[in-house]
């Protein structure tokens, strides 16, 4: 049942001179105020520079209890977020995710040195490595690619693998390869490039961060 529904059967039972209904409905209009209250998405959010990027997004904040640090402390935002949006902490670094998984803002909070918050770029260009010779460049629209660009390089690489489990495709790192490592650089920006240059013209403004959201 709706507030709507309840508010008119609390007046229906006062006009009817049944106040025990009426009664009723009130006990059950304001448990669902407070179950809504409870139910409320919000996220604390310094206030370093982040007001025009939340009003764009049509969020609505309000001044809370500053966040206290080992020097001093900052002023914070308590934000409503829609559904689904949420505050992602990775240690000191924390991020304003959307209902789509993307990072809209994000924050360092440490003990002494100043706190800004910045609005993150909707769109981005990632590389990836496929084999010894083949990468494609990923324009990428948080984490969904919407365009691919291939790369062949020149040279056939040799995967290595990382301490922590990781591959990557590398070439020798001795003189002798030097040329080689430049040639497939060179290919590898040119295809970086050409990803760019699609997203200039299908994303027009894109690398402008706020802006970038509205596109």
């Amino acid at each position: 049942m709706s507030d709507s529904q309840l508010l008119a059967g609390m007046f229906t039972a006062i006009s009817s001179t049944d106040p025990d209904g009426a009664y009723d409905v009130i006990l059950k209009v304001s448990a669902r105020m407070d179950e809504d209250k409870t139910k409320k998405n919000t996220a604390r959010i310094p206030d370093c520079g982040c007001r025009k990027a939340l009003e764009s997004w049509g969020l609505k904040f309000r001044e809370t209890t500053p966040i206290s640090r080992m020097i001093g402390s900052v002023k914070c935002l308590e934000v409503d977020l829609p559904e689904n949006w949420k505050v992602e902490n990775r240690g000191p670094w924390n991020y304003l995710n959307d209902d789509q998984g993307r990072r809209r803002l994000r924050w360092y909070i440490h003990g002494w040195d100043r706190v800004s918050v910045q609005t993150c770029n909707r769109f981005s260009v990632r590389d990836k490595d496929l084999g010894p010779r083949s990468r494609v460049y990923q324009v990428l629209d948080g984490d969904v690619a919407i365009y691919v660009e291939s790369c062949n390089m020149p040279h056939a690489r040799l995967r290595e693998k990382y301490d922590d489990g990781s591959c990557g495709w590398h070439l020798s790192n001795d003189e002798e390869s030097r040329e080689a490592r430049t040639e497939n650089y060179k290919a590898g920006e040119a295809a970086s490039e050409k990803a760019r240059t699609w997203l200039n013209e299908n994303r027009e403004g894109w690398r402008n961060d706020l802006v970038s959201w509205t596109l």
